[in-house]
């Protein structure tokens, strides 16, 4: 055997022992979710929609923190009608709460409103008046960061966890309704809608990679490559006779 077969035994056996080390893993995982709720004074109020997220997995390491980032559009509008035998005015106005729960509470919270009224001092004495509102409301904080380990009941397992998108009509109805005449008609009706995506990011240090111990084999392979390339090595020491 010469001293180039005696090195390649060596390497492979260092190949073997060293071919276990891990990879590190990532100390962020996101998730991203949309979701589509809507309520109107004539219909279903509130509405709440589901988003399922995946729970953190401590196997992975340790929780730090959550983050959750809102992306959302949300709109109020409000009609209001008005008709009578003679000149009058009606108005009214709606209030919608625009929100995101979790486990433990409220995530994201904000109110918008909307108000329509109209004015006919001409016969036949009728009207109607939309005012709406495309911009609102402007969440602070946005996002919202969860570090304490209290805060992340709920967010840890191995199943889901759930956020509720919601939207609801806290308020809406008339707020005047005159006429010197009669009859007297007026009605308000009022709608809200929101849409977007949550992304929810575990932020977390992860385990160590664990520190393998060479199986015998991979020792015994070492152990032999070494003994061959001392052999080679005395050989061509040692003169010819």
């Amino acid at each position: 055997m010469n001293i180039g077969r005696g090195a390649s035994a060596l390497a492979v056996g260092l190949g073997m022992v060293a071919g276990g080390a891990g990879l590190a893993q990532a100390d962020v995982i996101e998730q991203t979710l949309s979701f589509n709720v809507a309520a109107a004074s004539s219909g279903s109020n509130p509405d709440t929609d589901t988003l399922s997220f995946n729970q953190f997995n401590t196997a992975l390491g340790t929780l730090t923190g959550i983050q959750f980032d809102l992306t959302a559009t949300p709109g109020l509008s409000g009609t209001v009608n008005f008709s009578s035998g003679e000149a009058g005015s009606a108005s009214g106005a709606a209030t919608a709460t625009f929100i995101v729960t979790g486990p433990n509470g409220s995530l994201f919270s904000g109110n918008g409103t909307a108000a329509a009224s109209c004015l006919d001092n001409s016969s036949p004495y009728s009207c109607t008046a939309t005012n709406t509102t495309l911009t609102l409301p402007g969440f602070t904080p946005n996002p919202v960061l969860l570090s304490l380990p209290v805060e992340f009941a709920g967010f840890t397992g191995i199943g889901l966890v759930d956020l509720l998108p919601a939207v609801q009509l806290t308020a809406s109805g008339l707020t005047s309704c005159t006429s010197a005449g009669a009859p007297l008609e007026c009605s308000f009706t009022s709608s809200a809608t929101w849409a977007g995506d949550i992304k929810l990011t575990y932020i977390y240090t992860p385990v160590s990679a664990p520190v393998e111990v060479p199986e015998p084999a991979a020792l015994a392979l070492l152990g032999g490559g070494l003994l061959v390339l001392g052999a080679a090595l005395r050989r061509r020491r040692t003169p010819a006779a």
